[in-house]
């Protein structure tokens, strides 16, 4: 199956979606697949945007990984929920991996 074949063109005007489906056993696998890094390229590429929402990064280290690919990541934190020190170290982190921070959001007030 293909991209193209993937992805949901137009669901609003000038709105793609890629759905990621299921839970998988193997992500840690398919993230780091040749592959998912070809959809990514292309993604980043064709179009003007491209928004990946991840798991929480203390949850799993999908985000990470995912950061590690793009070259750049976007902390989204919630008010009144995470702690000022946990964004600084996942900051730290994802800098570690090669992943540069371009901003940070606080939601939820």
């Amino acid at each position: 199956m293909s991209a193209s074949d993937c992805i949901h063109s137009e669901v609003l005007p000038n709105l793609s979606i890629l759905y990621a489906g299921g839970a998988s056993d193997n992500a840690q696998e398919l993230l780091a697949a040749e592959r998912f890094r070809q959809l990514i390229d292309r993604c980043l590429r064709d179009y003007e945007f491209t928004i990946i929402d991840t798991p929480p990064t203390n949850a799993c280290a999908d985000a990470r990984r995912i950061g590690s690919i793009i070259g750049y990541m976007l902390i989204v934190a919630r008010a009144n929920v995470t702690l000022l020190n946990d964004v600084s170290t996942l900051a730290q982190r994802l800098q570690e991996d090669g992943t540069r921070v371009v901003g940070t959001v606080l939601n939820e007030d």
